[in-house]
């Protein structure tokens, strides 16, 4: 059985909880910064060989609010981010260099190798 040390005292685990939606644990500081970081990331990638120049807001993408330093301030519950696994994230952000750049495996290469 999985021990859990805490403070040099043992507790046996029985399960493990996960929480990604917010009802338990702070979604925005669990969830904010990384996703802020993913998007900027991969933004950056496919902006460099888009053609367009343009890629959606993270907000239209992933349903998020930010504040004007582009922080996350809060987020739809029922938007990808909130609901989605992180290979619906990816899928999206595949979607978004495609329709940027024309090849899907060229956007799916970078959802997966460029975040």
């Amino acid at each position: 059985m999985l021990k859990l040390m805490i403070n040099k005292r043992s507790y046996s685990v029985k399960g493990v909880l996960f929480d990604k939606d917010g009802t338990l644990l702070d979604f925005i500081s669990l969830w904010g910064y990384w996703s802020v970081s993913l998007y900027r990331n991969y933004s950056s990638k496919v902006l460099a060989v888009a053609k367009d120049g343009i890629i959606d807001p993270i907000s239209d993408l992933w349903g998020t609010v930010h504040d004007a330093a582009g922080h996350m301030t809060d987020y739809s519950r029922n938007g990808p981010l909130a609901m989605g696994s992180i290979g619906d994230l990816l899928a999206i952000l595949a979607w978004q260099g495609y329709r940027r750049e024309r090849s899907g495996e060229t956007g799916k290469a970078l959802s997966r190798n460029g975040t």
